[in-house]
């Protein structure tokens, strides 16, 4: 029986959502940290590759986590969007007969390590359609969780015209702006939860953009439940999106903020690679003054999600998919003792 271990970044908690998902279906499975530390210094290190400050740890715990996933008996290691991993760390675990397969949901362009080793790896899947064209790999879209589905939690009253929830990374804040200005205009309920790791950080990104200033008397350093978000998205007609600069994947809010039965107000030209029976809930702009364009009262007309498109924004189709890239298949026979 195939024993996956799932290995990247945590955040937000979809790694173990991943995990937890292949357990349902009665794979072994673990998730194991690609990073030796989360501290804000550590990812800084990471994301700009910083080498000198963090090679040692990072050496050690790439050893540290080969030998649990060898000695944990894994058949499968699956990477999901790395940054940390290498080649050598690769080559060592197929040295020991392990299968090793990838998953990105950022773009080549933001993380280009993983194309140094991408000829080393099995399965191989992305959420970028530029991406999975460019390197052969399967575009495989993101998902939403259980708690934002709309067919799964009571409808609140849809009291707030307009939300958005993200980091306060790249442009945003000039987009985020220039958002509420319109918004204001329109005589709109907007509802802002923005998150950035450091007031003090999201100051000195005053000097580059200096829209971040707005929001630093309200920004969160802490952070949305998930709880909180779903909550804010059932109580929305519209959701604001944007992805990162340069960026054409659809994001994870993408998906949480469609099966929660919003409308999706995007930059992302991408959008309609989703099912056409999407479509009447999508409006791409190009800017975020665009909104005075729309019509609000159509958010009447959208209806309730079907089974199948609910079925098509979950995490238990996003998992189908990665297995199917891996050589398995989410409907084999598994052990009664271990399925959930």
């Amino acid at each position: 029986m195939p024993k996956i271990a799932v290995v990247g970044p945590n955040f937000f908690s979809y790694m173990h959502a991943i995990r937890d998902e292949f357990r349902s279906l009665g794979f072994e499975s673990e998730y194991f940290d690609e990073r030796h530390s989360n501290s804000i210094p550590a990812k800084i290190s990471y994301r700009l590759n910083i080498s000198l400050l963090i090679k040692r740890k990072r050496q050690e715990h790439l050893k540290k986590l080969l030998k649990n996933v060898v000695n944990g008996g894994f058949t499968d290691l699956l990477l999901i969007d790395v940054e940390v991993v290498d080649k050598a760390f690769i080559q060592s675990l197929k040295a020991h007969g392990i299968r090793v397969h990838i998953y990105m949901w950022d773009s080549a362009k933001n993380k280009s390590g993983f194309t140094n080793y991408l000829s080393e790896v099995s399965g191989k899947g992305t959420f970028d359609l530029n991406d999975s064209k460019q390197f052969a790999m399967k575009y495989i879209p993101l998902f939403a969780t259980d708690n934002y589905s709309q067919n799964k939690n009571p409808t609140l009253t849809r009291d707030i015209d307009i939300s958005f929830c993200g980091t306060l990374h790249s442009d945003r804040a000039y987009h985020l702006h220039r958002l509420k200005k319109a918004a204001e205009k329109e005589g709109l309920n907007l509802v802002l939860m923005n998150f950035f790791h450091s007031k003090i950080l999201l100051a000195i990104k005053c000097f580059r953009n200096f829209s971040n200033a707005y929001f630093l008397k309200t920004v969160s350093t802490d952070g949305f439940s998930k709880e909180r978000v779903a909550e804010s998205m059932f109580r929305s007609k519209f959701v604001f999106d944007m992805q990162h600069a340069g960026q054409g994947g659809l994001t994870a809010r993408t998906f949480e903020a469609l099966r929660s039965g919003t409308c999706l107000i995007t930059f992302n030209e991408n959008i309609y690679s989703l099912p056409e029976t999407f479509h009447n809930r999508i409006f791409l702009i190009k800017d975020a003054n665009d909104i005075e364009s729309l019509t609000f009262s159509d958010y009447e007309n959208v209806g309730l999600l079907s089974e199948s498109q609910d079925h098509y924004l979950s995490l238990s189709r996003f998992v189908d998919e990665l297995l199917l890239i891996m050589g398995y298949s989410s409907k084999q026979e598994c052990d009664p003792e271990k399925c959930v």
